[in-house]
């Protein structure tokens, strides 16, 4: 595994913690999911990328929805 995989899977388990403290808080749930896309669980962030857009409608947090999307057909 490279040093930025190794950084990608500690940062995972940092932001899935913040999810369970911040459930509805859209930047830690957009975070989390672009993580996920950078790790190649496409499917995983598109899921958390849809519940980010539901709390915080952000420009940004669109666009990684939309390449998670892309990614997933």
């Amino acid at each position: 595994m490279s040093d930025e995989g190794l950084l990608l899977e500690e940062m995972i388990i940092i932001l899935e913690r913040a999810v369970e403290l911040a459930p509805r808080n859209g930047m830690i749930l957009d975070s989390l999911g672009w993580a996920y896309y950078k790790n190649g669980q496409t499917a995983r962030a598109e899921e958390l990328l849809e519940r980010a857009v539901k709390y915080s409608d952000d420009e940004v947090i669109r666009q990684h929805l939309s390449e998670a999307r892309l990614a997933n057909r």
